[in-house]
This record gives structure tokens, C-alpha cells and sequence, in this order.
């Protein structure tokens, strides 16, 4: 066999923490020798070294051993430093250095700092050697008897867990592929392999399930079933092509855990002298090194048959169940007991889920369907990074893991992360040769806060890594279990990514008269979210990305594998450099990023005004209809008469280019008279809505410094002192004495068109400033898409208070189209609202989803050709098919008011992939930024950053606030830009639309989970009965964090808090299920309607026995019976009706004897992934037939708790 030695990274560690002690390890004649400073070795240490001999002359070769006085290592340093009279001392993290004066040269400076860690972990040692008591120990590893079912290992038990989630995946199948040419001895092969069935007990075990827990059962023999495939009447790319079929179909054959031997074998023939060996283990008796163990001994056992020798393998000194046995022995005796106390100081508070950017939703089950990417790095990049490391002081997987943290960090944004690392764990000499799961996983944990340096940061990873692998004994699922770690469907638990380096890889078997090569297949499982594995060949480092396709798309992985390599090179030439500038992204993808998605370079009348577009139209179109209110009409013509007459007299009262006219006026036609006629006076409009408070009013008049304010008489009383008003419902004939002719233009494309006032942090409104350029080049686009034209009868909704009134307003004025107004009780009347879209023949309507949802809700079945513009707020998918369906021309449009109305539009017609906001309108360019100001990958979520010419001037009387949001950014090829910072988290997709992800403030965290809340509402929406929903997180209480959904039903519905759950259950992990559902009549919305969050109320406290507080007297036959069991399988007194499993001291394996005892106990087998979904009393007695909440009392509760829906 060739290469088949894997020598992991793990023992690669070992060996390095040793050497940060003084010890140095050499092998000379086929023994191994070592050297340590007194103290240095622990009697557990020297075992271990007994144990890992064979794996230590394998690494370490045949040389001489290191004369001491040219050692280099710890020891070595600190004795120069003695003869020097420089002493250090250890305090806390904290290396202390006393030295006579010109001692400490520059050299040994550096050196002393290079070499810092190891001195620390040298000194701690030596310390930690005179104080440590004398262990116990450890039993020794002997054959033990065997009964007919015995207990199984921790790290088996872990694995029969997962498998009992998910028994028909492949996801744990390890296989073995070669490519046999030349004349095969098929008896010989056969023989061989039924020989190591024999030889191991690990390939004769199956499992069982007695009384809820695992046991295994070692047969005494198992026939080998070779399932042999004549494929030899084959040729050319057909034969290839069922060749690889039939290698998957072995190796992807799902095992069934009660069968022996676990063991798949295929024998593929292609030709006489040519054949496939295809081999799966189930990876619960066996681990990557028992792949390399069988093969070595196939290799010996076929050798010896073909040639007619009798095999010569001497038997194993002990079998897999001897060592799960003695496992149990050293760990009753307290060997866990220090690195239980390491690990619960190391994972305290550890993150529950790294969240990164998926191309699909995660499912609410954890799914194996995975796929696998090669990046094969340059040798030259290879050498470099070994060559890198080697001047750092770290080892080749501290650089490579480094870098992959950083790559994580950029693309989750989260500073502490769980990465696994897969170890060997075989530290005993008595199991080198054993086929078995000894495999166990590590979890380091990653610190990037503080935005390190690379060099600080490959520090801060060889600390932890070198202190993780002191602690490795400690297997997986008892750390689960030790840290309270609830077991989530949708995800692994502690780290949801792998990453792992082996120094050899698999190459082929040496065979007589036999040619013997790899075949690699393509890989269709992955046990988690991503798992990358660097092997270290001679061509260079290959790094397979193992990934779940599910969740990413193959072209997002080569994205990611590229930017890998980039941050690689980044780190060899700039070590020094802070990890939040170094460059992801290729000169392509920022080219693609920053420049070909924003090329929206469009022309348009650059010296126009948008009363200057609308008079162009006027004078072209004066007859047509421009305006409709209720019975009333204006002509183009006539309104632009009337708006003329206005202008003279606001002029004449002092109004020009540069001041601020209000409009405080009702819906009607005078509105748009107002409004036109401030612009053609050459001054900006201030729209002052009716509807708000008088304090907000007050201010808003004060701030924009309002001397003029257009009116109506049923308001001007209420105008402060100073402000004059002009009434037009009271001075037509004043005005009908002015000219009706266009008065000279003085304001310029530069000149202010409008300030609107949005909600400002402080509580006070703050005044944006858009410009006439601005606004024009947003009409412009508009014409062109979605498209307005003379034809259009735009009805409006928006109250002018709002920016997108904007658009209904000038967008038909400009081109010839009608405006068809709608009165304030009309626009909050659904069905008011249909009758007038159908008495108008409407083909525009623009409004917020609050509003459409008010229309449908009114039983409006959409009308043939209307174009339905949909903005303010995301537009969720529920509602965007409903509008589909009704056969309209859907778009979703996305803007802030600092940009002029909308940024972004993008046509709706399918919402199976999620819904866009689209691409930037034109002279408009849209920017997706990391923290650091660099441009995000494609798929990572950053803040939107909008420049071009929609961008408004600032915000009035608000220059601090105008420089932290208007900047100018310096990005690669583009030059100084300045745009304006959204706040708002979206992401590129793959096409250059836009997807947006959320609020910065909407993006919460509760108990470690960091939660998108629109993501529960696009799921909650879909349960029936429902008109809307809000979720909310809720602090009433300080550090009491919870998710609050409120919910608005359908008239005649009843929604009820277990269904909502189950709905959400079905499609989201249980983090993201609400504690507490609140029913409405109907949301709080702001004056522009949108939903207000801040006036949702604050949930009542819950009726005492419509918690977890319901006496089993008030409970169905059925529920107290499944509340039996639940108390005697926690071990506790009392269990509340809607109490959760997980929460009253489940867990995942205790879960298993629950579902044991309801088979048991009901007759009925509910499968584990529906028991982790239903985990209260309540939930799994409706499964087993009993209606929830049947008994009288509980509907008095119920009733009791009125609107109020808590479980």
C-alpha cells in the first residue's frame, strides 16, 4: 500500500505542545527516544508517548537524535537567558522579563516574542509539575467477556443518535473506491475480505434498541455478500458512465444498523483485466484510519493468497469493545474530570449556530445532501505558506485554519465561532491496528474580536489550539451534554463547520500482478454545513470543500474557495495587516461588484425642473384630463393655469428660489394646485400632513422655518404665530386677478424640489432635502421602467407626507397621464378603495403591502393590466402571490427617502426563489459594503450604500447627522463617491439583483441565536386564517429577551397559539418559534402606514393554567399519560401541559426513551425528527388522538386570558 500512513494534523499539535514543554522526540533504529527537562512529562504524558509509538516513528523518520547543546527548543532559550542573568516569570497572561542593563538585545528581544507562547506554555508546565497531585492510573486495555448485548462507546452512541434522525442517509457511509488492472484473483479477493470480517469484531456488530438506549450485539459469524456488476459488454463513455453509477450504488447504499456486517462491497467488471473494488463501512465501526487499517491488511491477506502463503497477521491485541469498555473504566475513575473543567471555561457562552449567507432557507431538518469542490493551491503557494508559518512560530494547519476564520468571520460578520476539527484519539499501542470509530471531535473555538492584526490573530490561534489538543480525551456527545447544549433539528450541535489537514492521502494498494489507483467519486452527502479537508501532496495543498447542497450553490463555493486563496496570499504578504482589509475579492469581482453592475448611465434633461417637466406637458397636452378628485377634474391646461396664478402670489409674499413653503392641506385637487405652484414659484414644498400631532406639526414648521404655509380654512386657525397662510379654498378671486401665464423659472436643477420630514432616533422628525436634478432623473427613469406613459391612470393613495406621493403625483403630470385621487377615507377603505379602481379603469396603483393587503382583503380580485408598484416595507411572499394570481404586473420597489423616492425596482413574477428588490434605476449605483468599507462578496449580507444622482442634499439643520450618513468612499476603480448609508442589510445575488435581508436593528439575537425576524413573518404568513403578522422582540423585563408575534386573523378565525407553533415548527428551528402570540384587531400603523413597532403592546401575563402550571386534574386520559411517562423518564414530580421537553432537563438521548416508551406504552411509533417538533405533553398527546386543551377548565382559561395566546 502506498501513502496510506495519515498523519494527522492532531498528532502534528501533540507533538508541538511537547516541544513548547522542552521535550524533544527523535527515532533512530526503528525505537523511539526522547528528552525533557525534569518535570516536564506527567506519568499520562509518558503513557500517551507508550501509546502513539507507532505514530511517532512514522512522523518523525529514521534520523539521529539532536545534539542538546544545538537543541533550539524552549529548554535551550532559557538556559542562554540564565547565563545571562535574564529571568522570566509567568502572571496570568503575561510573560515578565527581568533583565540587567544591555542584556535584552534586539535579537533575543524578537526571538522572546516570537516564542512567547511557548515559553508561557514551558514555565506553566514546570510549575504545574511541582504542584499537581499524583492521578490514578488508568485501567489497563485487556480483552474483556462478551455478552449477548452489550453497552456501546460515547462516540457510537453520538452517532446511533443521528442516525436515528435520519436512518436512510448515506451522509455516514465511509467508502473506499479502487481500479483494479490486470488479471484479478476473484476467489483470492473474496476470501480476503471475508477474512477480515472475521479477524475484526467492529465489521460483525449490529446495534439494537433495548429499552430506548443503544446496545451492541457481536455476531460470531457474518457471511460477506459480494455484490458482483458484468458491465465488460460496455464501451467507451458508457462504460464510464454505469461504472460510476455502480460505485455509487454501492458506496451510497444506506446501511440498516440492525444487519451485520455494516460493510458494503461491490466488484465492478469492466473488462477481463480490468475491475472496480467498490467498499463502504458505516462509519459507527470504523473511521478514516480503519479505512487505511483495512486496506493495509486486504493488501497483506491478498498477497499471501495469491501467492500461496499461509497470512501471517498477527491478531489484534484487543478488539473494538475491549477499548469502548476500558473507555468507560478510565472515565468512571475521574480521567475526564480535568478536561470537563477546561472545556466548560473554553465553550462558556459559545455561540449556537454560525449563521452563514445560505443561497436557500436552512430546513427546519438537518438534510444530507451534499456535494464537494477541489481548490487545488500552486505548489508555489504551498511552499510559501509552509516557509510563512515556519518564520511566524505557528505550524501549517494554525495558518491555514487562521485564514479560514477569517473567511467565516468576513462572511457571517460574528467574532466567535466554533470550528470541529476531527482527531485520531488513538493514544494506546493496543488499538493501532483495531478497525473501530475512535475518531472524536474538537472544537476550537475562534476569537476575531477586536479587529487583530494577522500575526495577532495566528497568535491567539496557536494558544488555543495548542491548550484544545492538551484536552482532546473529551469525547464529543458527552461535551454536548456537559454544556447543556440543546440538540436542534435544523443543525449540529456546538459547530455546524469542519475544518481538518492530513499530511497523506489514500494513493492505491501494491498487489501482485495487479496495477491498483483511486477512483474518486463525486460526492453527494455532507454531514455538516461545510467541511474542508487539506491534504498535503506533493502537487501541493488540495482542499476538497465538503458542503451541503441544501443550503449552497456550487458556483458559491467556488466563490468562496477563491476568495480562500486570496486571503491566503494575503496573509504571507501583509502579516501585519488588520483582518478586516484584507481583500476577498479578485479584480474581476470588484470590477463586476463596483462597476458592471452599476453602469445605469442614462441621459435626461439635466437643466430641467420638474415643474418646468410637467409645463413641457402642458403646453402639448392641455385638454387632457390631469387630475380627478372624487366629481371633480382638471385639465392640464386649466391646473396649469391655476398653479401659475399661485406662483405670482407666493412670490408676491416674498417665496422664491432657496425658501420652504408649506403644504398643510386635505386630499383634493388644490393639493396638486399647491404643490405645483410652490415649484413654480421657484421655492421647495413641505408637505404638513392634517393627521398629525400638533407638537409634530409645530416642530416641523419650526425647523424648516416655515414664513408661508398653503392652507385651507378649516386650517389655517390652527397656524402659529408669524406664519402667514394662504387660503385657497378662500381666495379664488384674489388669485383669479394674476397671471395664468407660466411666471419666468428661477429655480435651477440645483435648487431644492421638497423637504420631507421622516422619524429621526432622537424623537424628533428630521428634514430631508431633495433637488429638482434629483427628482427629475427619477421621473425619467420611472418612464421607463416599470413604465408610466400618457395612456396610465395613476391612482393615489400616499399621503404627501410620504416621499413616494412624489411619484403618484409628477410621474403621470410629466408625461400626459391622469392622476386619479384618492381621499384619505377612500385610501383606508379596501373596499372603497376597489370600487375606485374599477370605476377609473385604473392601470397604476402604488402603495405600502398594509395597503394591498387591505384591498385583498376587501375581496378585490385585481383588475386586467393594472401595474401594482409595492414599496415602503418588504414585500412579503404570501402577499406577492396572492397579487400574482391576479393576473396584475407586480413590481417591488425599494428607496429611501434620501434617495429620492425609489433606488431599486424589480418585476415580480415568481416568487419560488425569494423576491428581489432588483437592479438601481438609472444614474444610480448601489453599493453592498462590509463593516470595513470593502466591498461584500456576492451572497454576503452588508450595508446598502446608494450614490448617483437620486442622493438628497443632507438633512436640515442636521449636520452631524448629514456627515455620519451622506459620505464619501474611496472605492478600487471607482474614485471618490459619495453616497448615502442606508442601514439596511442586503445582499447580492449571482445575477447582480439585490436581495434585501433586513434592518440592522431588526437583526436580533436571542439566546445566542442571531435571528432575522422577517424570516419568521414570511413563514407565519402562511398559516391560514391569518390577515398579517408582526414578530417582535421584546425586553419588558431587563435581560428577559423573547420573541412576540402578533397577529391579526381573517374575521371568523380563531387562530390558535399551538397551531401558529406548529406551522412555524414545520419550516423553523425552535429558537426562532415565538414564546407568546398576541391576537389584534388590526396593527398599529405610522401616518405613512407602515406597521409602528414601537405601539405594539406589551403581552399580558398568561392565565396560571394556560402555562406550564396545568394541574393534571384538568388534563385528557391521553395527556396525563404521556405526562406519566415524561416524569419517569426525567425523573421529576411535576410536568406542565405546554412545559418543553429540552427545557425541564431532556436531552436528545433521553428523547429516544420517551419515544421507546410511548411505542411502548400507546402502540403507536412516532419518528424522533416529529418528536423534536412536538415537545410538550400537549403537542405529542394530539399526535397520539387526544385533542389539546379538551377539558372545560382549560377553555375557562382560555376565555380568561381574552386576546391573549401564551403556551
Amino acid at each position: 500500500m502506498k501513502g496510506n500512513e495519515h498523519v494527522s494534523e492532531e498528532l502534528r499539535q501533540w507533538m508541538a505542545a511537547l516541544q513548547a514543554q522542552g521535550v524533544e522526540l527523535w527515532a533512530e533504529g526503528g525505537q523511539l527516544h526522547f528528552r525533557a527537562p525534569p518535570g516536564a512529562l506527567s506519568a499520562e504524558t509518558r503513557q500517551q508517548l507508550a501509546g502513539r509509538r507507532a505514530e511517532l516513528l512514522a512522523a518523525l523518520g529514521d534520523k539521529a537524535a539532536p545534539a542538546p547543546p544545538a537543541s533550539g527548543g524552549v529548554a535551550d532559550l532559557l538556559a542562554r537567558l540564565a547565563r545571562l542573568d535574564i529571568r522570566l516569570s509567568v502572571d496570568g497572561d503575561k510573560l515578565n522579563v527581568s533583565a540587567p542593563k544591555g542584556a535584552l538585545t534586539p535579537a533575543l528581544r524578537e526571538e522572546l516574542g516570537r516564542r512567547k507562547e511557548e515559553v508561557k506554555a514551558h514555565l506553566g508546565a514546570q510549575a504545574g509539575a511541582g504542584a499537581a497531585p499524583a492521578r490514578s492510573a488508568l485501567p489497563p486495555l485487556v480483552p474483556v467477556p462478551r455478552q449477548a448485548d452489550m453497552p456501546v462507546s460515547h462516540t457510537q452512541q453520538r452517532l446511533w443518535f443521528l442516525r436515528q434522525v435520519d436512518p436512510h442517509s448515506h451522509a455516514y457511509n465511509i467508502p473506499a473506491v479502487l481500479r483494479f488492472t490486470g488479471a484479478l484473483d476473484d476467489g483470492a479477493l473474496e476470501r480476503a475480505l471475508q477474512m477480515l470480517v472475521v479477524r475484526h469484531e467492529s465489521l460483525r456488530t449490529r446495534f439494537v434498541t433495548v429499552q430506548g438506549e443503544p446496545r451492541c450485539v457481536i455476531e460470531a459469524q457474518t457471511p460477506l455478500a459480494i455484490e458482483r456488476i458484468d458491465l465488460s459488454h460496455l464501451r467507451g463513455e458508457a462504460l464510464a458512465a454505469a461504472s460510476t453509477r455502480a460505485a455509487e450504488g454501492v458506496v451510497q447504499k444506506p446501511f440498516d444498523l440492525t444487519r451485520a456486517p455494516l460493510l458494503h462491497v461491490g466488484l465492478i467488471r469492466e473488462a477481463a483485466d480490468r475491475h472496480v473494488l467498490a467498499i463502504a463501512i458505516d462509519h459507527i465501526v470504523s473511521d478514516g484510519l480503519s479505512i487505511g487499517i483495512f486496506m493495509l491488511e486486504f493488501q497483506s491477506l491478498y498477497t499471501h493468497l495469491v501467492t500461496g502463503q499461509e497470512p501471517n497477521l498477527a491478531p489484534p491485541p484487543v478488539q473494538y469493545h475491549d477499548y469502548a469498555e476500558w473507555e468507560r473504566q478510565a472515565f468512571a475513575q475521574g480521567a475526564l474530570d480535568e478536561h470537563a473543567a477546561f472545556w466548560k471555561r473554553e465553550l462558556q457562552d459559545l455561540p449556537s449556530l454560525l449563521q452563514l449567507p445560505t443561497d436557500r432557507p436552512r430546513p427546519p431538518v438537518q438534510t444530507t445532501r451534499g456535494a464537494r469542490r477541489t481548490l487545488q493551491l500552486p505548489p508555489e503557494l504551498s511552499q510559501r505558506l509552509k516557509a510563512f508559518g515556519r518564520q511566524e512560530g505557528v505550524t501549517l494547519y494554525m495558518v491555514l485554519m487562521s485564514a479560514f476564520q477569517v473567511l467565516l468571520h468576513r462572511y457571517s460578520g460574528e467574532t466567535d465561532i466554533a470550528i470541529g476539527s476531527a482527531i485520531a484519539n488513538r493514544n494506546r499501542t493496543e488499538v493501532e491496528h483495531v478497525i473501530g470509530f475512535f475518531a472524536n471531535n474538537l472544537v476550537l473555538r475562534a476569537d476575531l474580536s477586536g479587529n487583530p492584526s494577522v500575526r495577532e490573530l495566528m497568535a491567539r490561534v496557536r494558544d488555543r489550539a495548542l491548550k484544545a489538543y492538551q484536552h482532546q480525551a473529551m469525547p464529543f456527545d458527552m461535551l454536548v451534554d456537559l454544556l447543556g447544549t440543546r440538540r436542534e433539528l435544523d443543525h449540529s450541535p456546538l459547530f455546524q463547520v469542519l475544518f481538518v489537514l492530513q499530511h497523506m492521502q489514500l494513493t492505491g494498494l501494491d498487489l501482485p500482478d495487479l496495477r491498483c489507483e483511486p477512483v474518486e467519486l463525486e460526492v453527494k452527502s455532507a454531514r455538516f454545513d461545510l467541511a474542508v479537508d487539506v491534504f498535503d501532496i506533493p502537487q501541493g495543498l488540495r482542499c476538497y470543500f465538503e458542503y451541503n447542497a441544501d443550503l449552497f450553490d456550487d458556483s458559491t463555493i467556488a466563490r468562496w474557495q477563491g476568495h480562500y486563496e486570496r486571503l491566503l496570499r494575503g496573509f504571507i504578504d501583509a502579516p501585519e495587516a488588520r483582518i478586516a482589509d484584507l481583500h476577498l475579492l479578485t479584480p474581476a469581482e470588484e470590477r463586476q461588484l463596483l462597476l458592471d453592475w452599476n453602469a445605469t448611465a442614462q441621459d435626461y434633461p439635466r437643466q430641467q425642473t420638474v415643474h418646468g417637466l410637467f409645463e413641457v406637458q402642458a403646453a402639448r397636452t392641455p385638454e387632457a384630463v390631469a387630475v380627478r378628485f372624487e366629481e371633480q377634474a382638471l385639465g392640464y391646461g386649466e391646473l396649469n393655469a391655476r398653479a401659475n396664478r399661485l406662483a405670482h402670489h407666493l412670490r408676491s409674499l416674498g417665496a422664491g428660489a432657496g425658501s420652504l413653503v408649506g403644504v398643510w392641506m386635505e386630499r383634493g385637487l388644490d393639493m396638486v394646485v399647491a404643490v405645483l405652484g410652490i415649484l413654480k414659484a421657484g421655492a421647495a414644498y413641505v408637505p404638513l400632513d392634517p393627521a398629525f400631532p400638533k407638537d409634530r406639526l409645530d416642530y416641523m414648521m419650526e425647523d424648516a422655518e416655515l414664513g408661508i404655509v398653503v392652507t385651507q380654512s378649516a386650517l389655517a386657525d390652527g397656524l402659529p404665530d408669524g406664519v402667514h397662510g394662504v387660503r385657497l379654498d378662500a381666495g379664488e378671486a384674489e388669485l383669479a386677478a394674476l397671471s395664468p401665464l407660466n411666471p419666468p423659472a428661477i429655480a435651477g436643477p440645483h435648487d431644492l424640489a421638497y423637504v420631507i420630514y421622516t422619524s429621526g432616533s432622537t424623537g424628533r422628525p428630521k428634514g430631508v432635502m431633495l433637488e429638482h436634478r434629483s427628482v427629475v432623473n427619477f421621473l425619467l427613469s420611472m418612464q421607463r421602467e416599470p413604465g408610466i406613459g400618457a395612456q396610465d391612470r395613476f391612482v393615489a393613495v400616499t399621503t404627501l407626507s410620504f416621499d413616494i406621493a412624489g411619484l403618484e403625483i409628477h410621474g403621470p403630470l410629466t408625461v400626459g397621464g391622469t392622476v386619479v385621487l384618492a381621499a384619505r377615507a377612500t385610501a383606508l377603505d379596501g373596499l372603497r378603495l376597489a370600487q375606485l379602481l374599477d370605476r377609473h379603469e385604473a392601470t397604476l396603483l402604488q402603495a405600502t403591502p398594509a395597503t394591498w393587503r387591505l384591498l385583498l382583503d376587501s375581496g378585490w380580485r385585481g383588475r386586467p393590466g393594472l401595474k401594482m408598484l409595492c414599496g415602503g416595507e418588504g414585500l412579503p411572499r404570501e402577499l406577492a402571490d396572492k397579487l400574482i394570481a391576479t393576473g396584475g404586473e407586480l413590481w417591488n420597489m425599494y428607496g429611501p427617502t434620501e434617495t429620492t423616492i425609489w433606488s431599486t425596482v424589480q418585476r415580480i413574477t415568481d416568487t419560488a426563489r425569494g423576491i428581489s428588490i432588483g437592479r438601481p434605476i438609472a444614474n444610480t449605483q448601489v453599493y453592498v459594503l462590509e463593516p470595513s468599507g470593502l466591498p461584500a462578496p456576492i451572497g454576503v449580507g452588508g450595508e446598502l450604500c446608494i450614490g448617483g444622482d437620486g442622493l438628497a442634499r443632507g438633512y436640515r439643520h442636521r449636520d452631524e447627522l448629514t456627515a455620519e450618513k451622506f459620505v464619501t468612499l474611496a472605492l478600487p476603480g471607482v474614485g471618490p463617491t459619495r453616497v448615502y448609508r442606508t442601514g439596511d442589510v442586503v445582499r447580492f445575488l449571482a445575477d447582480g439583483r439585490l436581495e434585501f435581508v433586513g434592518r440592522r436593528d431588526h437583526q436580533v439575537k436571542v439566546r445566542g441565536f442571531r435571528i432575522e425576524l422577517g424570516e419568521i413573518e414570511t413563514v407565519l404568513s402562511r398559516h391560514p386564517g391569518l390577515k398579517g403578522n408582526v414578530v417582535h422582540v421584546r425586553e419588558d423585563t431587563p435581560g428577559d429577551q423573547r420573541l412576540v408575534a402578533y397577529v391579526v386573523p381573517e374575521a371568523g378565525a380563531r387562530p390558535e397559539a399551538e397551531a401558529m407553533r406548529a406551522t412555524l415548527r414545520a419550516q423553523l428551528p425552535e429558537y426562532m418559534v415565538p414564546g407568546q402570540f398576541v391576537v389584534l384587531e388590526a396593527f398599529p400603523l405610522t401616518p405613512n402606514g407602515k406597521v409602528d413597532r414601537k405601539a405594539l403592546p406589551v403581552p399580558e401575563a398568561a392565565a396560571p393554567s394556560e402555562a406550564d402550571e396545568v394541574a393534571e386534574a384538568l388534563m385528557s386520559p391521553v395527556q396525563r399519560q404521556v405526562a406519566a411517562l415524561w416524569r419517569e423518564i426525567l425523573k421529576i414530580d411535576r410536568v406542565g401541559l405546554h412545559a418543553n421537553f429540552f427545557d425541564i432537563g431532556g436531552h436528545s438521548l433521553l428523547l429516544v426513551r420517551l419515544q421507546a416508551a410511548l411505542k411502548r406504552e400507546f402502540g403507536q411509533e412516532i419518528a424522533l425528527v416529529e418528536l423534536f417538533q412536538r415537545t410538550t405533553v400537549a403537542a405529542q398527546a394530539q399526535r397520539l388522538g387526544a385533542p389539546v386543551g379538551a377539558s372545560s377548565a382549560l377553555e375557562r382559561a382560555r376565555a380568561r386570558a381574552a386576546k391573549q395566546i401564551q403556551g
